[in-house]
């Protein structure tokens, strides 16, 4: 599926409430505290777009739809994983050296990763089990209603329980048939749906309001955006620069814990200089392998 810029640009702004909800924005005020309710706009996001993956791998054997799923979904994450997840290690060493009261906890901020991975393998299993899609499409509904259940009966702060909510629901969003709809009509659904994520995120904290978001707003969002054919390149940057501000928050954090860093002006700048640092390193790396590429084909030819 090729990209969409406003989802991109939907990840980008989704991204910074998140890192301003964990106090490591610019920005310190009471507004976008919301920052909880937008991994589920992320979980959901990613159901959508594993469709075009589970039926991929639907004719494939167990073990190859499992590496193939580790090697496209999840080293994919690349740098942002390995540095977030090795300064949450060194983090949680310096803490009990220090006898410092701690949950040991490999994922930390990234748990969104983790039950991300736990979701998305046992989806790959049920696809594989269920051979028809009807029955599929039906037992996910039903899996959505009872962990949605579980999630308003007190269990909204367990991270499996939220993923299994909302990930296999974007899933369901995938099956819905394209709508054919007036261009303009689109847009402005799209704008309205918007402008509400936004007003709510600056707003929220009503229980109600955040089940309506994770049922209503977000899938509909989603879903109408991506009727909408739209391509730029600088909401593109914006969206690549998401899952690096999310993972990155987990370097800052060692030294506000330990040496005393609060200020958030400095916080940022950490996070935004890692996260662009890694799009450079892509970009590189992506020329070398292009040249070293290019170069056995002249070689191939000369021969």
């Amino acid at each position: 599926m090729k990209k969409n810029s406003l989802i991109e640009l939907y990840r980008f702004i989704l991204s910074l409430i998140v890192v301003k909800s964990h106090s490591m924005f610019i920005y310190g005020g009471p507004y976008f505290s919301s920052g909880f309710i937008c991994v589920e706009f992320f979980f959901i996001l990613t159901g959508y777009l594993f469709i075009g993956f589970l039926e991929k791998v639907h004719d494939m054997n167990f073990r190859e739809a499992i590496i193939l799923f580790f090697k496209k979904k999840v080293l994919k994450l690349g740098l942002p994983l390995f540095v977030g997840i090795s300064f949450n290690i060194i983090y949680c060493i310096i803490s009990l050296i220090l006898n410092d009261e701690l949950t040991l906890n490999l994922w930390s901020y990234l748990w969104y990763v983790k039950q991300m991975i736990y979701t998305c393998l046992i989806l790959i299993i049920l696809k594989k089990f269920f051979k028809r899609e009807k029955h599929f499409i039906m037992f996910l509904i039903c899996w959505v209603l009872i962990f949605t259940v579980l999630r308003n009966l007190g269990c909204e702060h367990v991270g499996f329980v939220r993923g299994a909510a909302a990930l296999p629901l974007g899933v369901l969003i995938g099956y819905i048939p394209k709508l054919k709809i007036n261009k303009i009509l689109n847009w402005v659904l799209v704008f309205v749906l918007f402008s509400l994520t936004i007003l709510f995120l600056m707003y929220s904290g009503d229980k109600l309001l955040i089940q309506l978001a994770f049922i209503i707003l977000y899938p509909s969002l989603i879903y109408f955006t991506f009727l909408l054919k739209f391509n730029f390149s600088i909401f593109n940057f914006l969206g690549s620069l998401s899952f690096g501000l999310y993972a990155y928050q987990l370097v800052p954090r060692l030294f506000i814990k330990f040496f005393n860093l609060s200020n958030r002006n400095v916080i940022f700048v950490i996070i935004l200089g890692l996260s662009l640092l890694t799009l450079l390193l892509r970009f590189i790396f992506k020329q070398v392998k292009n040249d070293i590429e290019k170069q056995e084909k002249l070689t191939t030819i000369n021969y």
